[in-house]
């Protein structure tokens, strides 16, 4: 029996659309198939169409998945790229710039547009019509989240920026509160503001009424606290006290507590201040006498020697009647009270020295203003009476002290009382004199404890306030002594100055110039003056001594060490500033010129002590202050003098060897007693010696150096200049 073909596989072209229908027409060999496995064979065929178009269907849905994924993965590039580009991301639009949109759009707007625009353009390259409605659906719930994201920031910015508009609006109520203290009305204005923004940023952070109503009057109370520490700091302390007083009952207790306190303590400060301005106020005249008041003191010292009364004990009287201690014409007396507006008092007059002082003071003051402040004319017209002194000047008798109309240099009346008058008390004055004698700070202090006290001297502060009181006034006198002793410094160098470039013309220096120079250096400046002028300024060996420290010579003022031109000749000085300058300039010196201070002052320091001599004594000690300065200057004169000689600095090692050259030579010499010669020769180190040893070695050396010295225009020379002669003397003939 024949065999009947079977099919295991039924191949369907995929391309096949699934609703195309399959040829089925029998060929030959099927006509010879059995009827039963024809129909077995249709339903094979059948099933493998089906099959067919379900894989074309799943290979249709795979491809619109994908194609539909894809765009969906762009789009969220987008809208991530939309919300957070570093540069245009939306959560990175802040403030104004979230809320003010150039487009005109807000901020949520014109994001969900920007990002619609983008899912619409993707859409477009999608393949067919299920590709886009099944994305459409994607990027629809893409859309609505991305709106929400954009209106929560929106509402976060809006609320950020309110918050922040309300914090500033605020921050400069409590500035201009604290610049208008003193202006209650805008103070009330700001107040009520910083009420109304609080209220508002509470509200806008979701806080609750009793929240916002605590924190409104925490920030009022910190504006009160910032405006009355401003009045303090003004040292407007009543302002302080005034504004806490009005606005208390919006402040915590903490920050009245904070700004009582202060309050108190600038209250405390201000009452040991004003204490301390007393003080010194009523201590002015003596602390600082104006030139007036040196004039009028040395005209009072001229009239009465400062006395209101004689010997006996009544009312100091001349023979023309002038009284007291201003020595005051009754009349003139009179005169003058009605000028200052005082009554006229003929006992107090005559027994109260302030009351006449007050007089003729004015008396003065009248008759400096009459003559344009020339000085003579006025101490003229106080001795001689003012019209006299006009007469004088101008040619008239009006005073009937000039009948023959002549005029008189500077209008002095040429009367010898008052000529000498005017020259003893202008010779004064030029001199430094009439200065009140300066208040010590005792003086100081007891005028500060009275001004804190009672009558009955009973103190009205607390020791606390005292206390504070007292420093200040102990930090202000010294100050006031340092700037004094700097002021004094800069007008004697300034005097000495002008002598060195006027050749010692003490005449020559401005009238204001010798006004100025402190009454305790007037002699030395005059005295220099005279070195100047004669030539013969020699070195005081005591401040050379001091000099030769260069700690001492560098920490000295300009000031300071040109004062010290009036101590040393022009060559030691020119020698001391050199270093000074090297030292503040950093420019070197001439190697020949360096003169090696460390060197020398340790290597003579070590061999004065190893011979039991003080290298640094104190300076009370003049005559060893002189000895050792004049050992100091041969050692560094004769250093210099070898330098000079070699064209260079000498090292350490040649300073140490020169040192020891000089303090190796000796003098010898034998005892003597009442002229008599005795015992063997001695021996003894020139560089040890002492004035007082020149005289016992060398009988009359002394005196014949001296009267070298005088010869030479130095009358009254030191111990160190003697010694400095002899250690020059000794050294160049044992040399």
């Amino acid at each position: 029996m024949p065999k009947i073909p079977t099919y295991d596989n039924y191949l369907v072209d995929q391309s096949v659309n699934p609703s195309t229908r399959v040829n089925t027409t029998l060929t030959p060999e099927m006509a010879s198939i059995p009827g039963q496995q024809m129909e077995n064979m249709g339903k094979a065929m059948s099933s493998a169409v089906s099959m067919a178009a379900s894989i074309y269907t799943d290979q249709l849905n795979e491809a619109n998945k994908i194609r539909v994924d894809d765009a969906e993965n762009k789009a969220k590039e987008k809208y991530l790229d939309l919300l957070y580009n570093k540069d245009v991301g939306l959560v990175n639009q802040k403030g104004i710039n979230a809320l003010e949109r150039t487009s005109g759009k807000s901020l949520t707007d014109e994001y969900v547009e920007n990002f619609q625009s983008q899912v619409d353009d993707i859409s477009k390259g999608l393949g067919n019509d299920v590709q886009r409605r099944l994305f459409k659906t994607k990027a629809d719930g893409m859309a609505v989240l991305f709106r929400g994201n954009a209106e929560k920031h929106e509402s976060q910015e809006f609320t950020t920026y309110a918050l922040s508009v309300k914090e500033g609006s605020i921050k400069t109520s409590m500035n201009v509160i604290g610049l208008n203290y003193n202006n209650p009305g805008m103070v009330d204005v700001e107040v009520d503001n910083i009420k109304r923004s609080a209220a508002e940023a509470g509200r806008l952070n979701g806080k609750s009424a009793t929240w916002i109503e605590a924190n409104t009057r925490d920030l009022l109370s910190k504006a009160h606290k910032i405006s009355i520490l401003s009045a303090i700091e003004k040292d407007d302390i009543i302002g302080g006290s005034n504004y806490l007083n009005r606005y208390k009952n919006q402040m915590e207790s903490d920050d009245i507590l904070h700004v009582r306190s202060v309050l108190g303590k600038q209250v405390d400060a201000g009452t040991a201040l004003a204490a301390v301005d007393k003080a010194f106020d009523k201590l002015s005249p003596q602390i600082a006498t104006s030139d007036t008041s040196r004039a009028w003191n040395i005209a009072l010292g001229t009239e009465s020697n400062n006395q209101q009364f004689d010997k006996s004990g009544k009312p100091l009287t001349s023979s023309k009647g002038a009284t007291g201690i201003a020595q005051v014409m009754p009349e003139t007396g009179k005169e003058m009270a009605k000028e200052l507006g005082i009554a006229w008092d003929e006992n107090r007059f005559k027994n109260d020295a302030a009351y006449n002082e007050q007089l003729g003071r004015a008396y003065f003051d009248k008759n400096l203003k009459t003559f344009g402040g020339n000085l003579a004319q006025t101490f003229a017209a106080y001795n001689a009476g003012t019209q006299a002194v006009l007469d004088y000047r101008d040619g008239t008798n009006k005073s009937g002290k000039n009948p023959n109309k002549i005029t008189t240099p500077e209008g002095i009346p040429p009367f010898k009382e008052t000529q000498d008058y005017v020259r003893k008390n202008v010779a004064a004055y030029e001199a430094g004199k009439g200065r009140n004698t300066e208040p010590t700070v005792r003086d100081i202090l007891l005028s500060v404890r009275e001004n804190l006290s009672d009558k009955d001297g009973n103190l009205n502060v607390s020791p606390t306030v005292l206390k504070q009181a007292e420093d200040d006034a102990v930090i202000r006198f010294s100050r006031y002594k340092s700037s004094q002793a700097q002021r004094d410094d800069e007008t004697v160098g300034s005097a000495i100055r002008g002598l060195v470039e006027n050749n010692g013309n003490y005449m020559a220096l401005p009238g204001a110039l010798r006004a100025n120079i402190p009454p305790d250096k007037v002699s030395q400046v005059m005295s220099f003056a005279t070195k100047v002028a004669t030539g013969t300024q020699a070195t005081n060996l005591a401040v050379y001594q001091k000099l030769t420290d260069p700690a001492y010579l560098n920490g000295l003022t300009d000031a300071q060490f040109y004062t010290l031109r009036a101590e040393l000749d022009a060559s030691d000085f020119k020698r001391f500033a050199d270093i000074r300058a090297s030292v503040r300039t950093g420019k070197a010196m001439t190697a020949a010129q360096d003169v090696p201070s460390g060197a020398i002052n340790e290597v003579l320091n070590n061999r004065l002590r190893n011979l039991d001599i003080d290298p640094t004594p104190k300076e009370s000690d003049t005559g060893k202050m002189q000895q050792i300065g004049a050992i100091k200057k041969f050692v560094r004169d004769s250093v210099l003098e070898t330098q000079m000689s070699l064209g260079r600095k000498l090292t350490d090692v040649e300073v140490e060897k020169k040192i020891d050259d000089l303090f190796a030579k000796s003098v010898q010499f034998k005892e003597t007693f009442a002229g008599i010669t005795y015992g063997d020769v001695k021996n003894m180190k020139i560089m040890t010696m002492k004035v007082s040893d020149i005289k016992d070695i060398a009988p009359g050396a002394v005196e014949r150096i001296k009267a070298d010295l005088k010869m030479r225009g130095i009358d009254n020379p030191s111990d160190g200049a003697v010694l400095d002669v002899w250690l020059k003397m000794k050294m160049k003939k044992n040399g």
